[in-house]
Order: structure tokens, then sequence, then C-alpha cells
């Protein structure tokens, strides 16, 4: 998807974190395995976008109202084509419905600053650095989020506390990995922005527009 941003699961997820070097091996998802981790994941992620840690973030740089209203439409649209070319490809998106999953090679999620660390009172938002550039501080509010649905709660507490977390998502809970996406899966995502009657142009634009009106000093494309 070529959205602004795109909340859609991590494909490369870290197996063992104690594992040294560049690369590592996991077994790779199983899709039912991940559908369940997936609808507890969004149950619990609904109150977490109210999570005041999480909206603070927004308020440097918005309205994080409207900002998170404008995050919803756009994480609609995302699981409608997502939806989409699940059923076009046997739900197979990353993961696989063999019995027994196949181990995959995959790279180390580099380890990043925690998204709360630099919440500080009196934090001064950044700036982006190039024009149709958002914030940093969308990203930071999504990971955020993420963290605190996927129930980490001694890193998500931990305001003020120097502490550096891997990304999150339910292949990095459950330990496996997905697969990159091959031409199939490509295809099926044009067939399906196709079918929905989405021009990805014409989507970032109105995202943008939306992020503009909450505030977001942004620069959208124009016609």
């Amino acid at each position: 998807m070529r959205f602004l941003i795109c909340i859609l699961p991590i494909i490369y997820t870290l197996a063992d974190e104690a594992a040294s070097g560049q690369f590592t091996t996991a077994p790779q998802c199983r899709c039912k395995d991940i559908d369940d981790c997936s609808a507890d994941f969004f149950t619990k992620q609904a109150a977490c976008k109210r999570e005041d840690q999480c909206l603070n973030i927004l308020k440097k740089v918005g309205d994080p109202n409207k900002i998170r209203q404008c995050l919803d439409i756009e994480h609609s649209t995302v699981h409608k084509v997502e939806g989409c070319v699940k059923k076009k490809i046997n739900g197979e998106l990353g993961c696989t419905n063999d019995a027994i999953p196949k181990n995959l090679t995959i790279p180390l999620i580099p380890v990043i600053e925690s998204p709360l660390e630099d919440d500080s009172e009196g934090a001064q938002a950044q700036e982006p650095s190039t024009p149709n550039q958002v914030p940093p501080e969308l990203g930071k509010y999504v990971m955020c989020v993420d963290q605190c649905a996927m129930g980490d709660d001694a890193e998500f507490t931990g305001i003020g506390r120097r502490k550096k977390r891997s990304a999150i998502n339910c292949a990095f809970k459950l330990k496996c990995a997905l697969s990159p996406p091959d031409d199939r899966i490509q295809r099926a995502f044009l067939e399906c922005e196709n079918q929905l009657g989405i021009q990805p142009q014409k989507k970032i634009k109105e995202s943008c527009e939306c992020l503009k009106g909450a505030g977001v000093k942004i620069e959208c494309p124009i016609d």
C-alpha cells in the first residue's frame, strides 16, 4: 500500500532476541495463529488509541482526536484492501496454512528507542525534514498504540526511563516470521485497489488533507 502511514503487519520479525548477527531463522507464522492474535490485537488497540500516553504524542503536532480519526479512516481502507487480498491468495499474506511451517531466514529487527521515552513534559515536536513528510510524532503514536495493544506493560508504563525496544507485532509475539510479498501478492494488491476503486495518489492527497485539517504542519500534493 502506498499511503502516508501504512498500518500493515511488519513483514520481517525477530524470532530469538538472543540471536546475534544480521540474520536469524524462525518458523513461518501459521495463518490461523496470526488471525487469532490480530483479532485480539485490534480489540485492545481500540482502547489503546485513547490512552493519554499515546494521545499526548499527537498533542505536539495538532488536535489528537482529529488526527486519530484521520488514521482510523486510513486504517479502515488498509483493512479492506488486506481482506480483499487474503481472499485472492487463500489467506496466506506472509503466513502459511501448512500444518508444519517451514523455516525462514529473516533479518533481525534493529533496536529502536521507545516512542514514550522522549515524551516528557515540554518536549518539542520535530518539524518534517522534507515537504510531504509526516511529522515523526505520528509514527511514534502508532508505535505507542501497538506497544500498548501487545500488552508490553513494563515498557508501556516506563515513561521517563531510557529503554529500547524492538518493533512489536503478532509475529514478534508468536516468535515466528512472515515472508515478504511476492509477485502474486503484489498483483493481488493492485487488483484489489482497482476492485475497490482506490486511486493511490488521490488517497495520499486525501490522507494528507485530513491531517492538515487536524492541525498537522504538512505540505500536501497538488493536482
